[in-house]
């Protein structure tokens, strides 16, 4: 596990999803991973994700995945990260609406001043802020 919480959740994710491991998987919990999680939700690239408390008083998340095999483009296959720990990226509202209608099959995370959004929701909001990743 690294620094980089969403590096690892991304990761993880891919990581369960291409082999056969089971229904869902564990992640530490983070405020950051629920909210990017409810991304993800909401864009049709995991199934659903629950809070769960363990028995030391920590919490964790359980992430259950798509494993749709028909619907290949709902699924999450791929990732690029953009803005690092060392180099953080931003775009603005304008950017974002360009870049979107260039690659209209990919979704971008961002990190804004109203949470964290997917490019759809930031383009209604008229909102940039930081470029978190890309969901190929």
């Amino acid at each position: 596990m690294s620094n980089y919480l969403l590096a690892d959740l991304l990761s993880a994710l891919k990581n369960h999803i291409n082999s056969d491991i089971g229904v869902s998987f564990k992640f530490p919990f983070s405020g950051f991973c629920v909210n990017v999680l409810s991304v993800l939700k909401s864009s049709g690239y995991i199934a659903n994700y629950e809070v769960m408390d363990a028995e030391n008083n920590k919490k964790y998340l359980v992430v259950y995945p798509l494993f749709n095999p028909r619907s290949l483009k709902n699924m999450f296959s791929a990732y690029k990260l953009i803005s690092k720990p060392g180099v953080r990226r931003y775009i603005n509202f304008r950017d974002l609406k360009n870049q979107v209608l260039v690659g209209r099959t990919r979704i971008f995370i961002l990190s804004t001043s109203k949470g964290v959004l997917s490019s759809e929701e930031a383009i209604k909001m008229n909102v940039g802020g930081e470029l978190l990743c890309v969901i190929l």
